[in-house]
């Protein structure tokens, strides 16, 4: 900091910056402390609909073959088309702390009534039962998994922010407020000296 540019005011608007940039990381800290409690509150959910999904997958399966075996491929196909009703999905976002998050709603109950009304028989009923079940766990784990990706995508933003804050822009607004402090405290020496000198000048001057 040259001392041309050493002045009170700069040494004012550097203290304020910090006091800015201070404030602004604690406020980063925070967010990402409530992302990361959120991001913890998802990883126990998101494991056990994925631990779903194999079991159901599975059972959904069997009930295909065991009704193609009894029913016949042509008749499930017929019969899937008379039946078919599309699953009446709902996307909306949420925001968390500036973090717009994925939630899912699906009318489960009205995605049945076409096949449930459509007088299939048993084993095909019990394999639409199935698939419906795997369809739901699905619904259940994917809304789940992008939260979980983008409260992790903005942890790692929020930490870059909060680093940044923390390991440059203060410790050189610090440095700064040092030199600047320096130099007028320089200055300051440099105009006592002036004065005194030309007191004594004075002085003599009186004798």
């Amino acid at each position: 900091m040259e001392q041309s540019r050493a002045t009170r005011s700069d040494l004012l608007a550097r203290k304020g910056q910090v006091a800015l940039a201070s404030q602004g990381a604690k406020l980063l800290k925070s967010k990402r402390e409530a992302l990361m409690k959120e991001l913890m509150s998802l990883i126990r959910p998101l494991v056990d609909a994925y631990s779903a999904i194999p079991e159901h997958a599975q059972h959904a399966a069997r009930s295909l073959t065991l009704s193609e075996a009894m029913d016949g491929t042509a008749y499930l196909r017929s019969t899937a088309m008379l039946a078919r009703d599309p699953l009446q999905v709902q996307h909306k976002k949420q925001a968390f702390w500036g973090v717009r998050l994925p939630v899912i709603e699906a009318d489960a109950a009205r995605s049945t009534e076409g096949w449930r009304s459509a007088g299939l028989s048993s084993s095909a009923t019990e394999a639409a039962n199935d698939f419906h079940e795997l369809l739901g766990a699905l619904l259940h784990a994917a809304p789940l998994q992008v939260r979980l990706s983008r409260l992790g995508s903005e942890i790692r933003k929020t930490s870059r922010r909060v680093n940044a804050l923390d390991q440059v822009v203060i410790p050189n607004l610090h440095r700064d407020i040092a030199s600047i402090s320096q130099a007028l405290e320089e200055i300051e020496r440099e105009d006592l000296f002036r004065l005194r000198r030309i007191k004594r000048k004075k002085e003599k001057k009186r004798q």
